[in-house]
């Protein structure tokens, strides 16, 4: 955080009562903030948030034992220095914007229905040319997730990339408000949690709340091979940077030849090389290398730091142990990222009698769109011709329904327990398994328990 005491607290916190009990405290320096009690380090605020499951409150004195300086709290408590709010959570986001407020740096916001967290750490990686920088950890994309990034931005930071999620209307705009993005990027547009806003028309207008959400003078990206993002960006009443493969985008790359687990893109005569596997990561790239530019970094500044990127866990990192590769894509599954995959699994190179197994879970958050989606999804995997399909679970057997493949071909399992059985005891040298799927459905094991089979 930028330089903040805690007799300040009140004038960022808006209706906060006098400080109870900060004594001698007053002056002690702020460190960061936290919501959970683990995650609490010396010097950080933490933030009690009452919950349906558990109250915060209830950890206050775990926080303090940690190294807590102070609580945010909506009711008295005697564990130690404490600030009264009517709402934690509220005043968390008030932490967050007053930080960013004092960051003179760009801040990037990243939005999208899929690619997000892969986009994210892509600029963060082509972003290290203007020096250190931060970024959204794990699903930080949310009304808390994005308070807890924007309170880690410090004075030595020079750029921060905020990941913007939403499951409903209106929180884009309000992350935004809170982030103040000068950049912005949308990676896509498609169906991922269509079911919670009400029908696709209602989440492309929450989409496009990124496009109000940059700042006027800023720039804002738009991935011009989606084909979600490029409609949607026709709708857009500001000047758009499209990004992507196609010769009438603005910033345009060209893929190269790369071998598997590798991709490689050029433009304007520098060759830029990625760890990954799925061709949307290079447009994605595409988007990074257009805000990049737009910063004022050069190519050759972008491709040292994209030498940086790693694919984010179950988003594509791909192991080869004893002649048997394994991909885990299995972090979520947004339809047009699931039905990628599939197409991705069937052109991987196999040499005979090498097989192309997928490991398949299930969507969530469809609403009215679930049944055609899940027979798309079958279709798909009908066509793609490949060699094994573990279909894991209930939503596992929705898309094996629609795909009708033999049963010697499409393998119905309880859950990822028996799929790891199946894969570990079957998959052999010169095979690939890719596996796909929500993260309830715990696939991650199944290519954990194939990597194990073979070290």
């Amino acid at each position: 955080m930028f330089p903040l005491t805690l007799d300040r607290l009140p004038s960022v916190f808006r209706n906060a009562e006098a400080p109870r009990s900060l004594g001698v405290t007053r002056g002690t320096q702020v460190g960061g903030a936290a919501i959970d009690s683990r995650a609490v380090r010396p010097g950080d605020l933490f933030f009690a948030l009452p919950g349906a499951r558990t109250d915060g409150h209830d950890y206050v004195a775990d926080a303090f034992h940690r190294g807590a300086v102070a609580a945010v709290v909506a009711q008295e408590t005697d564990a130690g220095p404490a600030i009264v709010v009517p709402d934690p959570a509220a005043a968390l986001a008030q932490l967050g914007a007053w930080n960013r407020d004092q960051c003179a740096g760009p801040v990037v916001a990243v939005g999208g229905s899929h690619g997000k967290t892969t986009c994210r750490d892509l600029l963060h990686a082509a972003l290290s040319g203007l020096g250190p920088g931060v970024r959204s950890r794990a699903n930080f994309n949310n009304a808390l997730g994005v308070p807890l990034t924007l309170c880690e931005i410090a004075p030595e930071h020079r750029s921060a990339v905020i990941e913007v999620g939403a499951s409903s209307p209106g929180e884009i705009a309000t992350l935004c408000e809170w982030a103040k993005p000068t950049a912005g990027v949308l990676t896509g547009v498609g169906t991922a949690h269509v079911g919670t806003f009400g029908g696709p028309a209602a989440l492309r207008a929450a989409k496009a709340e990124l496009f109000a959400g940059v700042a006027p003078d800023g720039v804002l990206v738009v991935n011009r091979d989606d084909p979600g993002a490029r409609a949607l960006a026709q709708t857009a009443e500001r000047p758009i940077v499209v990004a992507g493969t196609t010769a009438d985008c603005d910033v345009r790359v060209e893929p190269l030849p790369a071998p598997p687990g590798f991709l490689r893109f050029g433009r304007n005569g520098t060759t830029f090389s990625l760890q990954g596997f799925a061709p949307h990561f290079v447009s994605l790239g595409a988007c990074a290398v257009a805000v990049g530019e737009a910063l004022g970094l050069s190519n050759e500044a972008i491709r040292n730091g994209l030498t940086r990127f790693r694919p984010p866990p179950g988003r594509g990192a791909v192991t080869v142990v004893g002649g048997a590769t394994f991909i885990d894509d299995t972090y979520n599954a947004p339809p047009e990222g699931f039905f990628a995959a599939v197409d991705l699994l069937a052109s991987w190179p196999v040499v005979p009698p090498g097989r192309r197994w997928l490991v398949c879970g299930g969507m969530r958050e469809l609403g009215e769109e679930a049944d055609r989606l899940y027979a798309k999804l079958g279709r798909r995997i009908a066509t793609a011709g490949l060699d094994r399909v573990l279909f894991v679970g209930a939503t596992g057997a929705r898309t094996a329904d629609a795909a009708g493949l033999s049963e010697a071909v499409g393998i119905r399992v309880r859950d990822a327990s028996a799929a790891a059985a199946v894969l570990s005891e079957e998959i052999r040298p010169g095979d690939v398994a890719l596996a796909k799927g929500c993260r309830a459905d715990g696939l991650e094991r199944v290519i954990a328990a194939g990597i194990a089979a073979f070290s």
